[in-house]
């Protein structure tokens, strides 16, 4: 926080000296503060707007301003068409996910517990076996 203050206090210090030499200069009628270096901005910022005038007359605002909507507009159909491609790729997964959850749901019942109750019933003894083998524990 205290280099945020700082940035700020200096902001506010050249801003205020800024002011005050601006206003010297508008009373005096005359530049006061680097006056060649102003100068040449000046005639570097006259040059270049001068060059934008001329690009502006042969190319037209209008006719730039299109261009630059046409291009706008080829980039979100780009965009459009890799959304459509990526949604429908998903769309796709998400079907192919669903056949596969089917099959797995479906397999349920062929799972180790299932071979293992199935065993089960498969060697379980009959009501006869049951009694005689009661019946021999009891006897012994």
């Amino acid at each position: 926080m205290l280099i945020s203050f700082y940035i700020m206090a200096v902001s506010g210090v050249l801003s205020l000296i800024l002011f005050i030499v601006f206003k010297a200069e508008a009373a005096k009628g005359r530049r006061i503060f680097l006056s060649t270096f102003r100068h040449y901005l000046d005639q570097q910022i006259s040059k270049r707007g001068n060059s934008w005038a001329l690009w502006k007359k042969y190319f037209g605002a209008s006719s730039f301003r299109l261009f630059l909507h046409y291009l706008l507009h080829q980039g979100l159909g780009a965009t459009l068409f890799v959304i459509s491609f990526i949604e429908n790729k998903l769309h796709d997964l998400r079907r192919k996910n669903k056949n596969i959850a089917k099959v797995v749901v479906g397999s349920d019942r062929d799972n180790h517990l299932h071979h293992i109750a199935m065993h089960k019933k498969s060697t379980a003894l009959s009501e006869k076996e049951k009694e005689g083998l009661k019946e021999r524990s009891m006897n012994d």
